[in-house]
């Protein structure tokens, strides 16, 4: 297994998780060369404006919550 895909699962195994965020399934499959649509992780509303998302293609973005707690 590539080093990149276990330090993925080693790292939820350490945080006592049994699923992953959907960061690490989306980096997982692009390691398996899998085309993964375009994302940004940003901490607040603040960081979310800075970020530019005019770089994403077309007139929308999804905003979704990161959370282990939330599934």
């Amino acid at each position: 297994m590539r080093q990149e895909l276990r330090q993925v699962l080693e790292t939820a195994r350490a945080e006592g998780r049994s699923t992953l965020l959907e960061t690490e399934g989306l980096e997982l499959a692009r390691e398996l060369q899998v085309a993964v649509p375009a994302y940004l992780v940003v901490a607040d509303a603040e960081a979310a404006a800075a970020a530019g998302l005019a770089a994403f293609p077309g007139e929308r973005v999804v905003v979704k919550v990161l959370s282990p707690e939330i599934a």
